[in-house]
């Protein structure tokens, strides 16, 4: 429904989109922006009119490290945390959509080498980062300095992350 009412404001007709539309530059930028903050309908909404689930956007950042990494805040106040749930169920289903859309789950589209795992690890949700290693993630590959996965989750004292990490074969 939202996308075919931006469709409809826009001016689209059966040949598609006028001249105007957003380019896909910035589709992809708005498309993080929403997946880092876990507004997973607007993701969705994009996806149906047409966005690559492997869009990147001007900065080099992919659509689903942005969706792994979104949704943590180190909380202390009850209010917080309750926000932090709600957000990283969020969080959880920008993940599942953007691989059930096709997204590559090492994000190689990206120029970048911050790659989803390791974006879920940092943040520590163990649940996506077994989602990513379903989809073919690799558990031991390595940022431009060297760290991995389980290195981001042990720096950042992620528990959860680190026990799916190491289920999952990250070496030690």
């Amino acid at each position: 429904e939202f996308a075919a009412s931006v469709m409809n404001e826009r001016g689209d007709d059966e040949n598609g989109p006028p001249d105007f539309a957003l380019s896909r530059v910035d589709a992809a930028g708005a498309a993080v922006a929403a997946a880092a903050r876990g507004h997973h309908s607007v993701l969705a909404a994009l996806l149906d009119a047409g966005l690559d689930a492997d869009a990147v956007d001007e900065r080099g950042v992919h659509v689903l490290t942005a969706a792994a990494g979104g949704g943590r805040e180190d909380a202390e106040l009850p209010e917080a945390r309750k926000r932090e749930t709600e957000t990283r169920r969020s969080s959880r289903a920008c993940v599942r959509t953007l691989l059930a859309a096709g997204a590559d789950a090492d994000a190689r589209t990206s120029r970048l080498g911050w790659k989803p795992l390791m974006a879920a690890a940092k943040a520590g949700d163990g649940e996506i980062v077994e989602m990513l290693i379903d989809a073919g993630a690799r558990v031991d590959q390595t940022y431009h300095n060297g760290k991995t996965p389980l290195y981001c989750a042990a720096e950042w004292g992620r528990l959860e992350a680190a026990r799916a990490l190491l289920r999952r074969g990250a070496d030690v």
